[in-house]
């Protein structure tokens, strides 16, 4: 039987009882056929190596696939792997260490695709932080921070549209996709809560006590600005001029964040960053007044001081870019 829906799920040395869970929110979903639901399970050449039949004994009525991959190339390739492996009409993606939101979300998206036939559908999602020793929860639409957590897309939708996870992203490669589908393509929108992004100290964005996450990763944030830019060129050019001197200011406050004490890595990214800077000058820096930039930099100030708060609002952008021509 063809299944609907596939559950696609990155394993890189997970806690066992983490990876239970994470199943579990599955195992207990209320008003679902199972028949139609299939889960894959990728190890990206975790140090553990599940049997099939683990995961059978565990969880019967189930249907999962698990592979096991050599290489470590990271979650995003290591989705890509799961999603090309699958023949589900809709794939979704879940964290190995995160659940669905309650036992009533298969049942709802579901039925909301069965009856809308949409090749992309948003919907909200909650994620639990640790905040003078208890854990809060924060919810999000996607409109505010556009992510893998809680989307549901149609599989044939991606392969016509060339749409996949970059082998050039080793992190920050959520972003990238994410956002190429929510700027690129009409998508619709479900205003319900379907995933929990776990606390989870452990974390790959969590373990990194030394040095802030979005520091430590930014030459694949200046990567992925670089793809979405590509993307934006081939599907929506009214956009591309916004999103982009908004990523590249971003980038910016965050390689000159006091925290940021790496020379060569701030001079490797700078290049990096000058390059998408001289096409996008060439196309759209002069479309805006200074008021409208002064917009845009305000806007971004904001959603990077949420993560990195070594950071001063700067509005000489183009005079720094322009100094390192």
């Amino acid at each position: 039987m063809e299944r609907f829906l596939d559950i696609i799920i990155p394993e890189y040395n997970s806690e066992q009882k983490l990876l239970i869970r994470a199943l579990n929110s599955i195992n207990t979903q209320k008003n679902v056929d199972f028949s139609k639901i299939g889960i894959i399970i990728i190890s990206d050449a975790s140090k553990t190596r599940y049997k099939k039949s683990w995961f059978k004994q565990r969880f019967p009525k189930l249907s999962i696939e698990y592979y096991y991959k050599e290489s470590n190339d990271g979650p995003g390739v290591t989705r890509q792997y799961g999603i090309d492996k699958s023949s589900a009409q809709y794939i979704t993606c879940l964290d190995q260490d995160d659940v669905f939101y309650d036992n009533y979300v298969l049942a709802c998206i579901t039925d909301n695709l069965l009856y809308n036939s949409v090749n992309v559908l948003w919907t909200n999602f909650s994620e639990e932080i640790f905040y003078n020793g208890k854990i809060l929860i924060n919810s999000y639409k996607p409109s505010d921070y556009p992510t893998l957590h809680g989307l549901f897309i149609n599989r044939e939708f991606l392969i016509q549209n060339n749409i996949r996870f970059s082998d050039e992203l080793k992190f920050n490669e959520d972003m990238y996709f994410a956002e190429v589908l929510m700027y690129c393509f009409e998508t619709s929108y479900l205003d319900v809560t379907t995933y929990l992004w776990k606390y989870n100290d452990n974390s790959a964005v969590r373990k990194n006590k030394k040095i802030n996450w979005n520091i430590s990763i930014i030459d694949y944030y200046i990567t992925a600005l670089k793809l979405i830019y590509e993307k934006l060129e081939l599907y929506n050019k009214d956009i591309r001029h916004k999103k982009i001197i908004a990523g590249m200011y971003g980038a910016f406050l965050i390689l000159n964040s006091s925290e940021f004490n790496d020379e060569e890595k701030k001079n490797r990214c700078i290049r990096k960053l000058i390059e998408i800077y001289k096409d996008v000058k060439a196309k759209s820096f002069d479309l805006y007044s200074r008021e409208e930039k002064e917009e845009i930099y305000k806007k971004q100030f904001e959603a990077t001081y949420r993560t990195i708060q070594s950071i001063n609002y700067n509005n000489l952008f183009e005079e720094w870019l322009e100094q390192r021509l």
